[in-house]
């Protein structure tokens, strides 16, 4: 009795139980099913290289909605408090918040709330919440194809050139189009842990070496450009021919040059 209770808890606990994250259909989406704060919901799609997911139009709000079971966690909040309750509000991928589905007298900011979850009600309408309630997640794939997505990375003093209010897809064809560019730094939030940079700041690198900065400190992405240009190797010079080095001593003419065996000596008369 004893051994058929104890063998169960010790593979429990030496191979614990995780949440499944499933793809939702063919859509760029992912399903969390593990109840998570949304700061959770964001570190956990990063560490699977995933994002918090946008919703871009009514289409999507559809399939993410007939997937949900309960409310859910999507990529909204907002960049500063300075216009409550509708003012300011993000993805966090940096896609344009144009498409909305707002609850009736939604957003309120009861709470404060300025974190971004879908009801599984009327449609999947949307509530903005405070980012410590535990609910689901639905993550997305990130933007920008053709780069590698390094959540929380960054690259220091290599700088080429800074954009404000980009897309990723945006800055991964400024970076694309520039020769000199191996990947690009992304502000992704403002939650008061930096104030050097602004939603959707984005900044073209000369480099993919993301030792030495602190990207989640600074709350910065880095997307690295996988088909990086191969740098031309110099045409070699010409060989020149070398030139024939004069002797110091004459050259003998033929003329003069004896024969072999020959007997040169002046011929004499004998009597």
């Amino acid at each position: 009795m004893t051994v058929t209770y104890l063998l169960p808890l010790f593979l429990f606990l030496v191979h614990p139980v995780t949440a499944s994250v499933t793809r939702i259909g063919g859509s760029p989406f992912w399903y969390d099913s593990s109840n998570r704060t949304w700061k959770d919901c964001r570190q956990q799609a990063a560490n699977r290289g995933l994002i918090v997911a946008s919703i871009r139009n009514s289409s999507e709000n559809t399939v993410i909605f007939n997937k949900i079971t309960g409310n859910t966690w999507i990529g909204g909040f907002q960049t500063s408090l300075n216009s409550e309750p509708r003012g300011n509000w993000a993805w966090l991928d940096g896609s344009p918040f144009s498409y909305t589905k707002w609850w009736n007298n939604e957003p309120n900011n009861s709470g404060p709330e300025h974190w971004l979850e879908m009801y599984n009600s009327k449609g999947g309408v949307w509530n903005d919440n405070n980012y410590d309630d535990r609910r689901p997640c639905i993550y997305r794939d990130p933007p920008a194809q053709g780069y590698t997505y390094n959540p929380g990375k960054c690259v220091s003093n290599n700088l080429i050139q800074k954009y404000s209010n980009q897309t990723p897809d945006q800055c991964a064809s400024r970076c694309t189009g520039n020769a000199n560019c191996k990947g690009f730094s992304y502000f992704r939030e403002q939650d008061g842990s930096s104030n050097q940079y602004n939603h959707r700041d984005c900044m073209l690198q000369t480099s993919f070496n993301v030792n030495g900065c602190n990207g989640g400190q600074l709350n910065l992405d880095f997307y690295q450009r996988q088909n990086i240009p191969a740098t031309p190797a110099p045409t070699p010079l010409p060989t020149p021919n070398p030139t024939p080095v004069p002797s110091d001593k004459p050259s003998a003419s033929p003329s003069s040059t004896p024969t072999p065996c020959e007997d040169t000596r002046p011929s004499r008369n004998i009597k």
